[in-house]
């Protein structure tokens, strides 16, 4: 719902490519939403982020990429230090993962209960700060690392993993449990009466592989 006015309203703003060298001549920020499925492990397939980083041209102003895509703890490193290794450093990186829910994903974007953004440097993440300002949502502050465990850890799975999140140490915990506690509110398209854990453990053994794999990066 209201996908079809968005698009209108803003028709005279939009370009379609299939080039992303059309992408970086005419901006400097670019949101990377390549899908991340889940494999037969849990773990996340990265091949289309990897992807991106190969069809990158070559150019010499600042740029930004900004994860939008569910991504392991520990990728946006592995990103930063391939762009170094590519010549690219002055390409910069920020995770700003995505809490859409399907069938109400405009709903979600345009009014947000928080923002997480995680950057390696205060200046891109106040560039993609300043993106959210028009929508007065709070914004949660984190490192990469932060930013990426706040999104793998789902509503579900922080209430079922709260022990494990109490295990991590170090400046950012505080705004780590923020990021997600403020995403464990039950969604309204969800809630069911309570019927105790034999329905949790029906209803989200998605949620629960999701979770053993973000356990598995952290090594807890």
């Amino acid at each position: 719902p209201g996908l079809e006015e968005l698009l209108a309203r803003n028709r005279e703003r939009l370009r379609f490519t299939l080039a992303i060298e059309d992408v970086f001549g005419r901006a400097r920020m670019a949101l990377v939403c390549v899908g991340t499925p889940s494999t037969y492990s849990g773990d996340a397939d990265l091949s289309a982020v990897w992807r991106v980083l190969d069809e990158l041209p070559e150019f010499e102003e600042r740029a930004l990429l900004v994860m939008k895509s569910t991504v392991p703890v520990g990728t946006g490193e592995k990103v930063r230090d391939e762009l170094d290794s590519r010549g690219l450093a002055h390409v910069g990186y920020v995770a700003n993962p995505e809490f859409l829910a399907e069938g109400t994903a405009v709903q979600n974007f345009m009014h947000p209960d928080r923002v997480v953004i995680g950057g390696f440097t205060n200046g891109d993440a106040d560039m993609v700060a300043a993106l959210y300002e028009p929508l007065g949502a709070p914004i949660v502050r984190t490192d990469i690392a932060s930013a990426e465990m706040i999104k793998r850890f789902p509503r579900d799975a922080y209430q079922l993993h709260q022990r494990d999140c109490e295990r991590l140490r170090g400046d950012g915990r505080r705004r780590r449990r923020r990021g997600a506690r403020d995403g464990a509110r039950p969604s309204p398209r969800l809630a069911l009466p309570a019927r105790g854990p034999r329905v949790r453990r029906k209803l989200l053994p998605e949620r629960r592989s999701g979770a053993e794999a973000a356990r598995r990066e952290l090594g807890l």
